[in-house]
This record gives structure tokens, C-alpha cells and sequence, in this order.
């Protein structure tokens, strides 16, 4: 009987000390512990069950917008719907594209050829750009330049009498301050070129421009046409070079490089040009390179018509191969890529 007494004395012994290890492991009720382990499970039950997060079978659209009404009830917190957010959200990109934003409406006018071309029909080239060149449209004719040239203030305020004659030669120092280079009657009706580049040397100058001439018609009263002024393209090229741009005595010396007579349609009418490309030797100090383009407008009640000539002047490093760049660099100028499409661009209507 002694024997039993002490075993269950130890038996008790035993369970009190395993009823307060117990306590001591047991977690408080809504103590840190427990909140973290409750976590911990429901993260093992999401990544068992899939999640509300990567419920199956919920089309891309649901997945943005919502369900039928959610979208609605969203926005409706924040005070607006959503006819009044996609209504901000087109006339935000109609603005943006109006406005140019960023570049965004010039850069899909390139991707987009046939867009592009719809602008230049529509003359609206004239606000964007289109492959890297504005238009401007004269009466007349109309002219293609690079969108990152300005337009020469000199000429604006010239044919509109606030500027001396001399402001239009070229040159500095006391050829600049003598007697215009320019014929009488022959003013640039249109001129353009990069930012800056009035004050640089004549040998640097890149400059565009449109020069328009009235010819008096035949005796008897009949307009001119321009075969009979001009005659064949290569001929009348040298008598140009010869008699006009390097004159005996002028220490100019002219190659001609390019002439052709071709044909091109505008506003449905077609028309005669001339295309010439030189290059001019200025005693031996520099050469430049000149591109031009000339028709005949319509005639006027008199017989009279005016001669449109587009001239391109670049420094023949830009065009030309040399020591340093080759052939290869400079046809990587901007202004070289964009010459076929400035003299393509040139037209001047017949009727």
C-alpha cells in the first residue's frame, strides 16, 4: 500500500509539471504570436486554394475594368463616371494631337505614308511637318523646307518696305554696304535657314529660298512660255554660269554638274521645270553647291507671267566627299537626305 501511495504521488508529480509546461508554450489570445500565426495560415491556404488574386477564368477585360458595375461604383467615389473619364481621355488625345504634343502627331504622319500624304494635299504641312519638312504656299507655288529652318524676317519686312535693299545681299564688311547684288525688280519672295545662320561666313551659309520675276510677254501681247526663254536644259545652264553667276573678271569659277527639262502636276495642271546643280569656286578660297528649280506662273490679263526660281545654297562640304568624312558622312546630313524631296516639293501653278 506504501508502494502505490508513492508511485501515485509521483504520477501527480509528473502531470503538474506537464500541465505548466503546457502553459507556458500556449499563445495568449490576440497577443503578436497568434495574429503572425494566423497570417501565416491564410497565406498557406491562398497559395493552396489559388487566391482571389489569381482567380481562373477572368477575361482581361474584367481584370482592368472590373466586374459589370464596379468601374461604375469606383469612379463614383472619386465624384465622376465613366462617360466623363473617356471623355477626358479622347479629348485629351485629340488636343495632344492638335497641339503636337511631344512630337507625337509629326512621328505618326511618318509612320503612316498615306496620312502624310493627305496633310501635303491638304496644305496643312504648313503647321506639321511631314518626313522632315514644312510647306509654304505661296499665291502661286509652293515650296518645301527643313521644319527646323526659320523663315529670313529680312524678307518679311523688305516686301513690306522696312528694310534697305542692302539687308538682302550677301557678303559682310564693304560689300555688304554697297549696292544690292540683286537686279532690280527681283526680290526673294520667300527665304529660308537654320537658327543663327545669318551672322556666319558666307563659306558656311546654307540658305533656301524662293525669288519671283516678272517677264513681260511677247510683242503683240502673248505670255511667254519658258521653252522659249530657256531652250534646252544643258545650254542654258552654261549661258547662266557664263553671263550671270561667274562672270569674266568675277573670280568666280562655275561647273555645271546637273541640268534636265522635266515635267510636273499640281492642282491638276501640269508645268515645265528646269533643274540646274553647279558648283561655285569662290577664287580658289571656297566652294559652295547650288541647287535650282524654275517654272513660269500663269499669265495675266497683259501676257505677263512671273519666273518662280528655287535655289538651294549649301557649303560643298556638306555635299561632296572628302578627306576627312568620305562620301559616306556626308550623306548622312540631314539637309543632303531631305534635297530630293525639297526640289520634288517645288511647284508653281500653270493656270
Amino acid at each position: 500500500a506504501a508502494d502505490a501511495a508513492a508511485a501515485a504521488a509521483d504520477a501527480a508529480a509528473a502531470a503538474a509539471d506537464a500541465a505548466a509546461a503546457g502553459d507556458r508554450d500556449a499563445v495568449p489570445p490576440g497577443s503578436r504570436a497568434e495574429k503572425e500565426e494566423a497570417t501565416d495560415g491564410g497565406r498557406s491556404e491562398g497559395s493552396a486554394g489559388g487566391g482571389r488574386t489569381k482567380e481562373a477564368g477572368v477575361d482581361p477585360w474584367t481584370w482592368i475594368f472590373g466586374r459589370p458595375g464596379e468601374l461604375r461604383r469606383d469612379l463614383g467615389l472619386v465624384g465622376t463616371s465613366p462617360e466623363s473619364f473617356f471623355t477626358a481621355g479622347f479629348l485629351g488625345l485629340v488636343i495632344g494631337l492638335g497641339a503636337n504634343l511631344w512630337g507625337q502627331t509629326e512621328f505618326l504622319l511618318g509612320v503612316l505614308p498615306s496620312a502624310g500624304q493627305a496633310v501635303v494635299d491638304l496644305k496643312l504641312d504648313s503647321i506639321y511637318a511631314v518626313e522632315g519638312l514644312r510647306g509654304y504656299y505661296g499665291d502661286e507655288y509652293g515650296a518645301r523646307y527643313p521644319k527646323e529652318w526659320l523663315f529670313d524676317q529680312r524678307i518679311a519686312l523688305a516686301k513690306y518696305g522696312q528694310s534697305e535693299d542692302t539687308l538682302l545681299t550677301l557678303g559682310s564688311g564693304k560689300a555688304s554696304r554697297g549696292k544690292s547684288r540683286m537686279p532690280a525688280g527681283v526680290l526673294p519672295d520667300a527665304a529660308w535657314g537654320p537658327a543663327g545662320g545669318g551672322s556666319k561666313p558666307l563659306r558656311e551659309r546654307e540658305n533656301l529660298s524662293v525669288v519671283r520675276q516678272l517677264l513681260a510677254p511677247k510683242a503683240g501681247g502673248a505670255p511667254q512660255s519658258i521653252e522659249e526663254i530657256l531652250g534646252d536644259a544643258e545650254p542654258s545652264l552654261q549661258k547662266l554660269l557664263k553671263e550671270t553667276i561667274a562672270p569674266e573678271g568675277s573670280k568666280k569659277i562655275a561647273m555645271p554638274l546637273r541640268a534636265v527639262r522635266l515635267e510636273k502636276e499640281w492642282q491638276g495642271a501640269k508645268n515645265t521645270y528646269y533643274e540646274y546643280e553647279w558648283r561655285t569656286d569662290f577664287d580658289g578660297r571656297f566652294p559652295l553647291r547650288t541647287y535650282s528649280s524654275a517654272a513660269l506662273g500663269p499669265a495675266d490679263a497683259q501676257g505677263g507671267r512671273y519666273l518662280y526660281t528655287l535655289t538651294l545654297i549649301l557649303p560643298e562640304s556638306l555635299v561632296s566627299p572628302s578627306a576627312d568624312g568620305g562620301a559616306a558622312a556626308a550623306s548622312q546630313e540631314p539637309i543632303v537626305k531631305l534635297l530630293p524631296k525639297i526640289l520634288e516639293g517645288f511647284y508653281v501653278s500653270s493656270a
